[in-house]
C-alpha cells in the first residue's frame, strides 16, 4: 500500500517516519514546505511530495496513486477538511492525529460522501482520542444500558509547538459538555468536579472541550458525556475562564502567543518521552443509578501517537469493510489498545460515590 506522512517534518509527523522506516515500511513524505522537509527525506531515504492544501489541483497531483493519508499538519481545525476532501477525491484513506472537537465534527460531517466513494474516514487515531475511545467502549461494555459517561484525564507532560498552537483556539471557544446527544456551552466554575485517579492523586477538575466529546457518542451510543481536566490554578482558574477566553478571541493575541510558541516550544526531549505517564479515569451511570469506574495509565501521548497511526496503517493495509466515518474503536476494535505499546491494562469495578464526589462550586 502506497501512504503518505501529511506534515512529516513536524514534531510528530517526523516520529512516526522515523518509526515507519525502522519498521521497513516506506511511506511518501507530504508538506507544504520543500526546504524544511528536505533533510528528514534525505535522512530516511523517502520521496517527498510538495502541496499546499489550499490548491485542489495540486492535492489531487500530489495524492495520485495514493492509498492512505495520514494528517499530521495542525491547526486540524484548518486542515482537517481539506485533507480529507482532497482524500476522498484522490479515493484514498483518511486518518489524522486530531483532538480538536470542531475538527473531528466537521470530518465527520463527510461521512456520506466516504460511505459512496468508499474511503475510510478515521480521524484522531493518536493519543487523542484513540486510547480514550476505546477506555470508553470497554466502560461503556461493562454497563450495557449506561446514559452517562464522564471522563478525565491528568498528565504533566510537555507538549510540542504544533499541539501549544492547536490549543489556542480552542482556549478561545466556550467550554462544552454533550447533553441528550447535543453540545451545549457551561460555566466551568459551576461543574467542579474531584476526581480519584487512583494512585492517592485526587484532583480537583473542570469541564473540558476535548475530542471524546465527539467520539466517545459514537463508540458508546451515549448522549451525556462530559470530559474534565485538573484546575491547575484551582477555583481561581475556572473563575477566570471568561477573561481567557476574551484574550484569546483576539487574533492577534494568537498571532502573537503562536510566534513565541514557534520560537520557545521544541517539544518533549528524549528523557520528557520516557518518564511522562497520563492518568485516564471514567464513570458510566445508568438510569437507576448504578456506575462503574475505569482506571488507566498511559505513556507519553506522543509515543502512542506514533504507535496509533501505524497500527491504523497497518490495518487499513489488509482492511476490506465498507467506507464511511469511523471512531478509532470503530474502525480497529476497542481492544486495540492492548497491542499499543505504553498503554496500561484498563481495571473497571463497581462505582463509590464516595470515589467521585461532585463539587457545586459557591
Amino acid at each position: 500500500m502506497q501512504w503518505m506522512i501529511y506534515g512529516a517534518n513536524g514534531y510528530t509527523g517526523s516520529m512516526v517516519a522515523e518509526e515507519a522506516c525502522r519498521r521497513g515500511l516506506r511511506p511518501l513524505l507530504g508538506g507544504r514546505d520543500a526546504h524544511r522537509l528536505a533533510p528528514l527525506a534525505q535522512k530516511l531515504g523517502l520521496e517527498t511530495r510538495i502541496f499546499n492544501l489550499d490548491s485542489p489541483a495540486q492535492c489531487q497531483q500530489a495524492l495520485a496513486g495514493v492509498n492512505a493519508v495520514a494528517h499530521c499538519a495542525g491547526p486540524f481545525v484548518s486542515t482537517a477538511v481539506p485533507m480529507a476532501r482532497a482524500c476522498l477525491e484522490a479515493g484514498a484513506h483518511y486518518l489524522d492525529i486530531s483532538g480538536e472537537l470542531p475538527a473531528i465534527e466537521a470530518v465527520a460531517r463527510l461521512e456520506n460522501e466516504a460511505r459512496r466513494k468508499n474511503v475510510v474516514l478515521c480521524p484522531s487515531v493518536g493519543w487523542d482520542v484513540l486510547p480514550t475511545d476505546c477506555f470508553a467502549a470497554q466502560l461503556a461494555r461493562a454497563l450495557p444500558d449506561a446514559e452517562e459517561f464522564s471522563l478525565a484525564l491528568h498528565s504533566t507532560m510537555a507538549v510540542s509547538s504544533g499541539t501549544a498552537k492547536s490549543s489556542l483556539g480552542l482556549l478561545a471557544q466556550p467550554t462544552l459538555l454533550r447533553r441528550d446527544g447535543r453540545l451545549q456551552p457551561v460555566a466551568r466554575r459551576r461543574h467542579l468536579r474531584q476526581i480519584d485517579f487512583g494512585r492517592n492523586l485526587n484532583l480537583l477538575c473542570a469541564p473540558a472541550t476535548w475530542g471524546d466529546l465527539a467520539s466517545a457518542g459514537r463508540s458508546t451510543g451515549i448522549a451525556n458525556i462530559s470530559v474534565y481536566l485538573p484546575l491547575g490554578g484551582g477555583r481561581l482558574e475556572a473563575w477566570a475562564e471568561p477573561l481567557i477566553r476574551a484574550l484569546l478571541g483576539r487574533e492577534w493575541v494568537r498571532r502573537k502567543l503562536s510566534r513565541l510558541i514557534e520560537r520557545n516550544l521544541p517539544g518533549p526531549d528524549a528523557q520528557a518521552l520516557a518518564h511522562t505517564t497520563v492518568h485516564v479515569w471514567g464513570e458510566v451511570k445508568n438510569r437507576r443509578g448504578e456506575g462503574r469506574i475505569g482506571r488507566m495509565t498511559t505513556g507519553n501521548p506522543y509515543l502512542i501517537t506514533m504507535h496509533g497511526v501505524l497500527a491504523t496503517i497497518e490495518h487499513l493495509d489488509r482492511y476490506a469493510g465498507p467506507g464511511g466515518y469511523f471512531t478509532p474503536s470503530q474502525l480497529l476494535g476497542a481492544d486495540v489498545i492492548t497491542r499499543i505499546p505504553g498503554c496500561g491494562p484498563i481495571v473497571i469495578e463497581p462505582a463509590r460515590s464516595e470515589r467521585a464526589s461532585h463539587q457545586e462550586s459557591r
